[in-house]
């Protein structure tokens, strides 16, 4: 998981380059898009304010300068991190209702001077410019919150939608306007103007039908669909629904809803068009498929919490207004100062919800805290390594590390750092254990959640690193004692193997060179013993506990003594399959029974067969079964027997010999 830094030199591939200029592309057209839409509002607004211009009575410039600046930053933000149908149609929006803000004022102008050039164009079409991209925006918008390909039915919504926006275009070209100066590529036929009049209402009638069956399509998927699938569609469902109620009237003059609407809401209109961007960065992009969850987050609590206030103020002044006998400016007062006191707690609700909708689990650093423990695994490093894996994650971080104060301690890091790097102290009671760096992705500011989630949990990561930095050392002392224990095994097996078995051979010839007469045959029958005490050290030797042992496997180690005392006279089998449950004491003891029980057959003269079988029984008993093709007769073998039995007697086991058609079974039972 550690990343080791790349140098200036390092070889780039062939698809870096080209990544690179689609986000510079990218970005140039979202930074084009933003300025349009900014542009186009502050053009309104100053020359409204300097030239004196009246606000259209109709109220529709209000609604350019809403839509131009917050979808377009929010068409903006989404171009600049990948295109998508989302952002498309968001800046078509966007950028229309930015041009129709300075037409409608540019219009209202040439209505005051009849000199100015392009009054039939700017009082016919410019402030017409808005209707396609909304239209298909109201209609669809809905449909394309998503990362999954879209069904048929959804496919023929989005191309009657598509349909029905392009189909505006002709209409408001050929249209007379009403109390305009004359529209130069309009017939003055009435019937074709009753006509286009028909079409054009057919139009936008049909938008919001579609509208509304976008939002039944939507809310049956935030029912049906799995609560991690559907996180954030409940804040599309509203803001579609907000649409439909408050926005939706405006496209059905027939029904006359809209004026009583203006009259008895008059901030319902600008609080359903803030929602909407604001659901759409957070059920859109709020989770994985764009990747700016900290830009997403500032943006949508500013959006939110501007257009809570701007409906907050409205609302109460309105009421204040209408319901006590005050004068307007103590109404406004009166409005200021209670929006003062809900100004702080309102803004943490909105925090609470965005940072829940767009982290999830890591919003809370305690749920974060319990999500991270599921997904810990292995031992103490290996869990440090998920441990920083899963927190970059959860966190929207680019780069993690963990870095322990002792000079040889542990560094454990996750990602790589793209920007700003910060720092958080990991302390102890006493003292300082480490510390903890991070980096935000993209090279943003660190978000403030995510710092205090990672500042809550300095403690319990102080004290994981300190929990690997005690782990790995004693890792250590054990691989330096299994060495240190390997080493004296080796130097038993020498000293026994090498050296005193020889030197008791050279014993024996220096009696006979000293002996000057000797009894007929004792020298040799001394010799002899001499040979059989050498051999029988040789087998001490080769039945030392194995290093096999130190790692739990008796089956391996059963195996080495197997294969060490197996020749041309003796066949030896071992089935130990189930022996690698036993505790560490049990596989010892098993493993000394063993070699005894060789070592007795190898001194048998008719022994060519010795089958060893272990089995760990389920409430922790163990037996060892030993079958040979010789009987444990003679001196040797009841020494031999003896020994197993006073081992056997020291852990409770049971010892039976049994005499077989075809040899001796020899069967212990160890119980639990």
């Amino acid at each position: 998981m550690a990343q080791a830094a790349q140098g200036a030199l390092a070889p780039t591939s062939a698809g870096q380059p080209s990544r690179a200029a689609s986000a510079r592309g990218r970005y140039r057209l979202a930074a084009a898009v933003a300025i349009v839409c900014w542009a186009g509002p502050l053009i309104s607004l100053t020359a409204t304010a300097t030239l004196g211009l009246p606000f259209p009575e109709n109220g529709f410039l209000i609604l350019y300068l809403l839509n131009a600046p917050v979808y377009g930053s929010v068409a903006a933000l989404l171009l600049a991190a990948r295109p998508h149908p989302v952002a498309a149609v968001l800046a078509v929006m966007a950028v229309g209702s930015s041009l129709s803000a300075v037409g409608v004022q540019y219009g209202t102008w040439t209505r005051l001077d009849a000199t100015l050039p392009g009054a039939w164009i700017a009082q016919g079409m410019l402030d017409r410019f808005w209707l396609p991209g909304t239209v298909v925006s109201l209609a669809i918008l809905p449909l394309l919150v998503t990362e999954r390909p879209l069904g048929r039915l959804r496919r023929t919504l989005v191309g009657i939608a598509i349909g029905l926006g392009a189909a505006l275009a002709p209409l408001t070209v050929l249209r007379q306007r009403t109390s305009a100066v004359e529209n130069l590529l309009a017939p003055e036929d009435p019937v074709f103007q009753r006509t286009i009049v028909f079409l054009f209402s057919l139009t936008v009638t049909a938008s919001v039908v579609l509208a509304l069956i976008s939002l039944v399509i939507v809310a049956v998927r935030w029912l049906r669909e799995p609560a991690e699938q559907r996180r954030g569609l409940g804040w599309i469902v509203i803001g579609q629904a907000l649409l439909v109620v408050f926005f939706g009237p405006t496209f059905l003059p027939w029904l006359d809803v809209a004026p009583a609407l203006s009259r008895y809401l008059p901030l319902a209109l600008p609080l359903s068009l803030l929602f909407m961007p604001a659901a759409v960065l957070v059920g859109a992009l709020g989770n994985t498929l764009y990747r700016m969850d900290v830009a997403l987050n500032r943006t949508v609590v500013w959006v939110l919490l501007w257009g809570a206030l701007v409906a907050g103020y409205g609302s109460a002044a309105y009421a204040l207004t209408t319901w006590l006998p005050v004068p307007p400016l103590i109404a406004g007062v009166l409005a200021v100062v209670a929006l003062t006191l809900l100004i702080d707690p309102l803004r943490r609700w909105i925090q609470r919800r965005v940072d829940a909708l767009v982290y999830g689990t890591a919003a809370d650093p305690a749920q974060l805290v319990a999500s991270l423990g599921e997904r810990l695994t292995g031992g103490p490093a290996q869990a440090l390594d998920d441990l920083l894996d899963a927190l970059r994650d959860a966190l929207r971080l680019d780069w993690l590390e963990l870095r322990s104060e002792r000079p040889d301690g542990i560094v454990v890091e996750s990602g790589t750092p793209s920007g700003a790097v910060g720092r958080i102290e990991l302390r102890n009671s006493f003292e300082r254990v480490g510390v903890l760096q991070y980096a935000s992705r993209n090279g943003q500011r660190p978000d403030r959640r995510a710092v205090r989630a990672l500042e809550e949990l300095a403690g319990v990561l102080g004290i994981a690193l300190q929990l690997a930095d005690v782990s790995r050392e004693a890792d250590e002392a054990v691989e330096r004692m299994r060495e240190v224990r390997d080493e004296e095994r080796a130097l038993v097996r020498r000293e026994l193997s090498t050296s005193l078995a020889p030197a008791l051979t050279a014993d024996v010839d220096r009696l006979r060179a000293v002996l000057p007469d000797p009894a007929p045959g004792e020298l040799e029958a001394i010799g002899t013993r001499f040979g059989d005490r050498a051999s029988d050290v040789r087998d001490l030797a080769r039945t030392l506990l194995p290093g096999a042992l130190d790692a739990g496997d008796l089956q391996v180690a059963l195996a080495e003594l197997a294969e060490r005392f197996s020749g041309p006279g003796l066949r030896i089998s071992v089935e130990a399959s189930g022996a690698g449950r036993l505790r560490a004491a049990r596989q010892a003891l098993v493993h000394h029974l063993a070699a005894e029980v060789v070592l007795l057959v190898r001194r048998l003269p008719d022994a060519a067969r010795l089958e060893l079988a272990v089995s760990a029984g389920p409430a922790g008993s163990t037996m060892v079964i030993a079958s040979a093709d010789a009987r444990f007769e003679g001196d040797a073998a009841d020494a031999a027997l003896s020994s197993i039995r006073a081992r056997a007697d020291e852990a409770g086991a049971e010892v039976e010999v049994r005499t077989t058609p075809a040899g001796t079974d020899l069967v212990v039972r160890i119980p639990a």
